[in-house]
């Protein structure tokens, strides 16, 4: 869901990824591990400070959900001490600033 104000001098987004739970895999060699699914939702806001500069915010993943991404395991064993480490961050923040020139 998206918002620009009429006079393009700020805007605001919420976005929403879900993704299904990986279970189908090929088990024919070794026992692998399979990603659970998982929701996240990112708010978005951009405000221009001048003709030329937009300042650019994020917060990033709102229900602090933890959750791996598929292709970060892809071809683990289920049993792989190191898998948590893939882990994804919970909630995060961003800002940056965009000069045009």
């Amino acid at each position: 869901m998206r918002y620009d104000a009429p006079s393009m001098r700020w805007g605001s987004e919420l976005a929403l990824t879900a993704v299904e739970a990986q279970r189908e895999v090929d088990r024919s060699r070794a026992d692998l591990y399979r990603t659970d699914g998982y929701a996240t939702l990112d708010w978005l806001a951009n405000v221009s400070l001048g003709p030329r500069l937009r300042l650019n915010l994020g917060l990033f993943n709102l229900t602090n959900t933890a959750y791996i991404e598929w292709s970060d395991v892809r071809g683990r064993v289920a049993d792989d001490p190191l898998v948590p480490y893939y882990t994804r961050a919970g909630l995060n923040a961003s800002a940056s600033l965009r000069y045009d020139f």
